[in-house]
């Protein structure tokens, strides 16, 4: 399914080239502007790098790592037979009760630092969204999910020794990395579509 994608953003790409070209050659009073002149030819590899280089990259790097985190420790596993009242063993149950505890004081972490008046991360006016808080909702979600992830793994024992917790950091990004191929492909025909047609993202 995702290599069939890859290939339709490739082909999308290639039909974005073509058809810049062949407007601009047909209908010049458009004023679009083809990416096989000089001029798309430079903004293609010389904004290649700009282009990729958005927040989302980093938030899909992020949740990669979290993903990661949240099945190898199988934090997400017991959670889902804590739902289902299936039995737990005695460190399964004591981990879930570390993690309880850490979520409950990033709780009150978070509501200290956006919910009392004047809080740190809010914005200037005051406001939630936008502020600093609402840029760093998915980091701190990442953060909070590898935290207890990590916390419940070495409570649990199914992670035993630090290169077990930097395999369960790593594990996300090699699950996932197609999803950054994905990501190129499409972050550049957004960019080459709103280039073409003049837009400024």
């Amino acid at each position: 399914m995702k290599s069939k994608l890859a290939l339709i953003l490739a082909l999308l790409q290639l039909a974005v080239v073509f058809f810049s070209w062949l407007v601009t050659v047909v209908s010049p009073q458009l004023g679009t502007r083809p990416l096989l002149s000089g001029e798309g030819i430079r903004w293609f590899m010389g904004c290649f790098a700009d282009n990729l280089a958005h927040p989302l990259l980093v938030w899909l790097v992020l949740i990669a790592i979290a993903c990661g985190a949240l099945f190898y420790s199988t934090l997400l596993e017991t959670i889902m037979k804590f739902v289902f009242r299936q039995p737990l063993m005695f460190r399964q149950r004591f981990g879930l009760r570390v993690v309880a505890i850490e979520l409950v004081i990033f709780v009150i972490v978070i509501l200290l630092l956006t919910a009392v008046p004047q809080a740190i991360l809010l914005s200037a006016s005051g406001s939630l969204f936008p502020s600093s808080f609402s840029s760093s909702c998915i980091p701190i979600l990442a953060f909070i999910i590898v935290f207890l992830s990590v916390s419940y793994g070495l409570a649990s024992g199914t992670l035993h020794s630090v290169s077990d917790v930097y395999y369960s950091l790593t594990t996300g990004l090699k699950a996932h990395a197609d999803m950054l191929l994905i990501y190129i492909l499409a972050m550049q025909l957004v960019f080459s579509i709103a280039f073409t047609i003049r837009i400024t993202l």
